[in-house]
């Protein structure tokens, strides 16, 4: 199985990484095929991107070039370039133009949003 992992790392905000980038990370070690795409995860795991993250490739592209069987993204916050649940602005997707259109099982994974309120 090869997975397609979505997801926009920023360094700045990447206090908890045992909950994306290194739980995305271990799939690699029970033998299920990860690969990362999006916004600068090739900074901090060079060996999942094999393809640069670029605004203008298309699912279509993508599923070419890397077969892949699921897409997970990983919370809808890493989706965006700018966030805000609280006055529920976002901006600037990350996905693919024609992200609807593909057919291939999504999972999101997503965080609790009262979680937040205990920080």
């Amino acid at each position: 199985m090869r997975i397609l992992w979505l997801y926009t790392y920023l360094e700045s905000y990447c206090f908890d990484e045992w909950l994306h980038l290194d739980f995305a990370a271990y799939f690699n070690k029970i033998g299920v095929d990860l690969i990362m795409y999006g916004p600068n995860i090739h900074l901090k795991y060079p060996q999942y991107t094999p393809i640069p993250y670029n605004e203008n490739t298309t699912m279509e592209e993508l599923y070419k070039q890397l077969k892949f069987d699921v897409i997970i993204l990983n919370t809808k916050s890493r989706m965006f370039t700018y966030y805000d649940p609280f006055n529920k602005i976002q901006r600037g997707c990350i996905l693919p133009k024609d992200f609807n259109e593909c057919k291939i099982p999504k999972i999101m994974i997503e965080e609790e949003e009262d979680s937040f309120h205990l920080m």
